[in-house]
Parts: structure tokens; C-alpha cells; sequence
């Protein structure tokens, strides 16, 4: 109560298949209810955590009339596994091939590791048909600077990777 705004970021788990969308649709239907006027919602794909802050700052902090209800979707950019091979190589100084996994594997592997099945299947449509997959450049007129690449998000973490 009392609230004009709401920042609301849904991460999935493999062991309960409930719809993000789902999730979001309560809190958005409570939320309007007890009157807010506006919920960001930052919709990701290989997007690092300080750009899906930097934008839900900069939503919340200008006009709810400028934003209204828009979707605003992150993805930094989009790249095939063969790519993300040859980045690592470049910034890490070392030799990795990527290998395609046949779909049967990839979801025995999934299964085995604890994952079940709906979020697997589900899996499958984004490890090898690429949906849900797109760079949304546009955020550039929201963020300053725009989304990092995965490059530049390889090197701020190659700590990680030593």
C-alpha cells in the first residue's frame, strides 16, 4: 500500500516448473489492485545483473508517464556457441572447441543433474533452436553506457575463469 512503483525480477528454479509469466501475472494483479501505477518488469538473456539494475534504476527514478507500461527485454547480444569458443580463447589465452551435444544427451545430462523434465524439454527450444534468443539494442536510449557484451563481461570476471 502506499506504492506508485514496483521492480519486480523472477528467476525460474529447475526443480519447481512454475511460469515466470505466471508469477509475474500475480504480482502484477496484486500489485495494480493496492494501486500502483507502474511495475518494471526487466525480461533477460546473457544480460549481467548491473545492467538490469542500471536500467530498473533509470526507469524508477524518471516519469512513470515516460515508461508507462512498456516491456523493456535485455539481451545483450546474441552469439552461437562457437563464438562464446573463440571469445573465451581470445580473453583466457587458451584452446576450447565446442562440441554439439545431440538433443538426447543434452537432456540426459539436464535430467541426471536433478533438472525435470518440463524445465529440460523447455531448455531444448533455447540451447538449440535459439528461442528467446535477441540482442535488444535499444536500450541504449535508457542506459549510459548500453548493455556490456559478453566479452567485456569475460574480462571484468577472468578471476573467475584462473
Amino acid at each position: 500500500e502506499g506504492h506508485d512503483r514496483l521492480f519486480i525480477l523472477v528467476s525460474g528454479s529447475v526443480n519447481k516448473p512454475v511460469s515466470m509469466s505466471k508469477i509475474k501475472e500475480i504480482f502484477g494483479k496484486i500489485a495494480y489492485e493496492r494501486r500502483v501505477r507502474q511495475i518494471v518488469d526487466v525480461s533477460s538473456y546473457n544480460v549481467r545483473i548491473d545492467d538490469i539494475s542500471e536500467c530498473a534504476a533509470a526507469v524508477l527514478t524518471e516519469p512513470v508517464e515516460k515508461h508507462d507500461r512498456s516491456i523493456y527485454e535485455a539481451g545483450a547480444e546474441v552469439l552461437s556457441n562457437e563464438q562464446r569458443a573463440k571469445i573465451f580463447n581470445k580473453v583466457l589465452g587458451t584452446s576450447i572447441m565446442y562440441e554439439q551435444q545431440t538433443i538426447e544427451d543434452f537432456y540426459k545430462t539436464n535430467i541426471s543433474s536433478g533438472m525435470n523434465h518440463s524445465f529440460a524439454y523447455d531448455l531444448i527450444k533455447l540451447a538449440f533452436n535459439g528461442e528467446g534468443k535477441k540482442a535488444t539494442l535499444q536500450l541504449a536510449v535508457i542506459l549510459n553506457p548500453p548493455l556490456r557484451t559478453f566479452e567485456e563481461w569475460l574480462q571484468d570476471n577472468i578471476q573467475l575463469f584462473q
